[in-house]
């Protein structure tokens, strides 16, 4: 990524964007030298239908959110290579991250801090976390992600509370809605915003840009999932600068 940004091209590069500091601070040097190109990270639930009723609904009710998104991501066995740390990273850094970023667009709030815990594990795999998150906004998320659950209850639900309204994404098949009879509740197939982000990112390089995502939100939302390491190993909140 890197080496093409400093190419001058425009890059996609599939999650994680880095899998430690150094690698982040590499992407961001490179993207910064040359500049006529532009960075997106394949962050997809922002492009999904549900999420994106959600945030035309939110952007009527002004003020702080407060945000639960469970994951029930199915087990792994320890050695696959997700585990890796210099392959995969992890499955918070490797998949756990495009949940740290849907919250980040959910908010439209930058993040003040992380803070994580990890359940007890007997294989070393880092596989259940509860991740909370402070926004300047005065916004919260918690997100909790885990391996050991039952796969036939459904993978991913966001539930959203803000301005006397709650909102729900039920696996993105569907977008509920409860207090807010304006907003505009949809049900269809499961669709995580893969095709539309590769959409956009097809047409903005075509067009000379702006890139679909704000390039400082992707850089924010890698370093908060990096910080969620840092929270598990030292077993403190996280601030971020």
């Amino acid at each position: 990524a890197a080496q093409a940004l400093r190419a001058g091209k425009s890059v996609w590069v599939e999650k994680p964007l880095a899998l430690d500091i150094e690698g982040l601070n590499a992407v961001i040097e490179a993207r910064n030298a040359d500049g006529s190109g532009f960075l997106m990270v394949g962050f997809n639930r922002r492009f999904a239908p549900a999420t994106r009723r959600l945030q035309a609904a939110l952007a009527k009710r002004p003020g702080p959110r407060v945000i639960l998104i469970r994951v029930n991501a199915g087990s792994l066995p320890a050695e696959h290579w997700v585990h890796a740390p210099d392959a995969g990273g992890g499955r918070i850094v490797g998949e756990a991250c495009h949940f740290v970023d849907l919250a980040r667009a959910l908010t439209g709030a930058g993040v003040v801090s992380v803070d994580a815990r990890a359940a007890a594990n007997t294989d070393g795999a880092v596989d259940d976390v509860a991740i909370f998150m402070q926004f300047a906004d005065g916004s919260l998320a918690t997100i909790v992600y885990t391996a050991r659950g039952d796969t036939s209850a459904g993978k991913e639900l966001v539930e959203v509370h803000a301005g006397g309204a709650t909102y729900l994404i039920d696996d993105f098949r569907r977008f509920m809605v409860s207090g807010d009879a304006a907003a505009d509740p949809w049900k269809g197939s499961q669709d995580k915003g893969a095709g539309a982000a590769i959409e956009a990112f097809t047409a903005a390089v075509k067009t000379g840009g702006p890139a679909p995502i704000d390039e400082a939100e992707l850089i924010e939302t890698s370093a908060a999932t990096l910080a969620v390491m840092e929270s598990l190993r030292c077993g403190e909140a996280v601030t971020l600068a």
